[in-house]
């Protein structure tokens, strides 16, 4: 086995590389009726990662998961996953929201959707170098029974940059 170590690694042109710091996990099946949600409104799916990133940097958040829902006796099936920060004693920012839906044609049964989603987004944070920020992923119903945003497992990896 081989073992690479390195002081820096600089650009093509010398300069630093803008990589700072990094914070990710892994989640499993989160597929138990208490990680799923009937909530019109949004609420946590347990998909979250804290920082605490240097002042005037900016974080990559990238998240994804394997969702589920359902909605019987309907064509359509739809929800939302929403990615929100929250700074150690502040507010929540939304910082994306996306829908997952799907729609056929023909009879009215039990309409089931399995389907990946992703979620990529740059954050400006703001902050000074000592307060720690959280990313979290949410989800709330549009048109189904019950959805599970990380059904077949997620994963959010935070990579901290130079501004």
């Amino acid at each position: 086995m081989s073992t690479l170590k390195v002081n820096t690694i600089q650009e093509a042109d010398g300069t630093p590389f803008p990589f700072i710091n990094y914070a990710a996990t892994n989640y499993g099946h989160l597929s138990a009726d208490d990680d799923g949600t009937t909530s019109s409104s949004y609420v946590d799916t347990g998909i979250t990662q804290a920082i605490t990133p240097s002042s005037g940097s900016k974080i990559l958040v990238m998240v994804e998961g394997g969702a589920f829902g359902y909605k019987p006796n309907n064509n359509e099936v739809s929800f939302y996953i929403n990615l929100v920060a929250t700074p150690s004693g502040g507010s929540s920012t939304q910082l994306r929201e996306i829908q997952v839906r799907f729609t056929s044609a023909g009879t009215n049964g039990t309409r089931r959707l399995f389907d990946s989603w992703s979620i990529n987004n740059m954050h400006t944070h703001g902050l000074d170098g000592s307060t720690s920020i959280t990313y979290k992923v949410q989800h709330k119903l549009d048109l189904a029974d019950k959805i599970w945003a990380a059904y077949r497992g997620a994963s959010i990896v935070l990579l901290e940059l130079k501004g």
